[in-house]
């Protein structure tokens, strides 16, 4: 299989962070998971993006006072994600804790991400 370009991966990050928005995050599931769906990655890629990427950085939000409501910088979504992608595994250790509550948005979101790749084959086999 083809290595999928960063410019996918960092839409997928964009539209994970949505889900990680100090206010009802309801309203992004469709766009989310369209948005995964159409990006060529596997579902157990995406897991691992949201879980492993989006989770460490934008988790966090969820424990500010004021957290992010509106959505996160692009720029620095990004520069963030792809700065702690380069940290060594020890460093990362302390932000592991946000893999429960990414498993929860997970559960959340895999089920319409997999029937939004569904409805894109179909809408393919029949063009």
């Amino acid at each position: 299989m083809p290595e999928i370009s960063s410019v996918a991966r960092h839409k997928v990050w964009v539209a994970f962070s949505d889900l990680f928005l100090d206010t009802d995050i309801s309203d992004y599931y469709y766009d989310v998971a369209y948005s995964c769906a159409k990006s060529g990655f596997t579902i157990d890629e995406l897991k691992s993006i949201l879980m492993d990427e989006v989770a460490p950085i934008c988790g966090l939000n969820g424990f500010q006072i004021a957290g992010e409501w509106a959505g996160f910088e692009e720029d620095w979504l990004i520069d963030s994600i792809e700065s702690y992608r380069r940290k060594s595994k020890w460093r990362k250790l302390f932000r592991y804790k946000f893999r429960l509550s990414s498993l929860i948005l997970w559960l959340k979101i895999k089920p319409r991400i997999i029937e939004s790749m569904s409805r894109n084959r179909d809408e393919t086999v029949s063009d």
